[in-house]
């Protein structure tokens, strides 16, 4: 990461600590009192229960995520979602098959709706796709999409993770999502990716920097920029090799995600909570937690020096002053 990446994640991170001490953890642990007060003698606040969590799941795994330091108690289960495939109905199936110079799948997953799009993003999409050879399928949410061409089939609904499992299937036009991401890599289909917000940014530019991802900014796009996108996902075979690559990676694992899982929620109930794995660190301080007194005493050391020398200059100083001045008045 660059300077400003690496300034803007302390800003951003200090920026959450502040927000969840004096208003989110405050609010829930009000909820939590109305709730439970009656029930319990002593009713936990949210902090009390985050320092009491034994094993964290995390929904990350290589190389979606950089190697980064963690705790024992820390443990990456991405693609914990990911089911075997089922088989895919009939005339997807069959539309897949035949696509005779392969397909490319289109969705903005749930919660951005392909059919919000605007007249003229839209018909960017339905000419490019047009000029191409290969069939697009397109999760798109409403029954009728004018000029739809030959090449392009439109559904409300559609399996994602079983259409990704398809040979046929060349590349996936996605928003960037986790899931999303987690599910192309996991069956090595390169990503053309339009972020619209959260996450998606970063899994899309996470992509782009493993080569096996091209992102484009929706706001801005132009039937040039994705002809060239698609025409170099589906020819350049660096991409899908960087794809398999990363698939490779994301699947070599001593247990799946899911088994993964299981063995942790197994251990922390056999071992009655597993308090061994609570890491110390969660109960310090703020100020240990973030070294502020270790770094107070070095700049108080750094300093002392500087400092004493600094008086030691102001003292010669107005002892000479005080000796020239003596001076001038034997002389007067």
């Amino acid at each position: 990461m660059s300077l400003w990446e690496r300034l803007e994640n302390v800003v951003i991170s200090t920026a959450e600590d502040v927000v969840r001490e004096v208003s989110y953890y405050p609010q829930q642990d009000a909820v939590i009192r109305k709730h439970f007060s009656s029930l319990l003698p002593r009713v936990p606040t949210v902090k009390q229960l985050e320092q009491n969590i034994s094993v964290i799941l995390l929904n990350s795994y290589m190389p979606l995520t950089s190697p980064r330091p963690m705790t024992q108690n820390m443990i990456s289960v991405g693609g914990l979602h990911i089911l075997p495939p089922k088989p895919l109905p009939e005339h997807i199936k069959n539309y897949l098959d035949n696509a005779e110079h392969g397909a490319i799948y289109f969705s903005l997953g749930s919660q951005v709706r392909s059919a919000d799009m605007p007249t003229e993003k839209l018909q960017i999409f339905l000419e490019v796709f047009a000029s191409l050879k290969q069939r697009v399928l397109w999760k798109f949410e409403d029954d009728q999409l004018p000029n739809l061409p030959d090449n392009v089939k439109v559904e409300k609904w559609l399996p994602q993770a079983d259409i990704l499992t398809h040979p046929n299937v060349k590349v996936f036009i996605a928003h960037g999502g986790l899931f999303g991401m987690q599910e192309a890599v996991y069956h090595a289909v390169p990503v053309l990716g339009m972020p619209f917000y959260f996450d998606q940014d970063i899994n899309i530019k996470a992509g782009q920097a493993a080569g096996y991802a091209i992102g484009l900014d929706y706001r801005t796009i132009s039937k040039d920029q994705l002809k060239s996108a698609l025409h170099a996902l589906l020819t350049d075979p660096k991409y899908r090799a960087n794809m398999m690559k990363a698939s490779r990676i994301f699947r070599d694992r001593p247990l799946g995600a899911m088994d993964t899982a299981m063995y942790w929620i197994n251990y922390v109930v056999e071992h009655r909570g597993a308090p061994h794995l609570v890491a110390a660190g969660v109960h310090l301080p703020w100020y240990q937690f973030y070294l502020l007194d270790v770094s107070a005493i070095i700049l108080a050391i750094s300093l002392l020096p500087i400092l004493t020398l600094y008086a030691l200059s102001r003292n010669i100083k107005s002892f000479r002053g005080i000796r020239a001045l003596k001076k001038e008045a034997k002389t007067e």
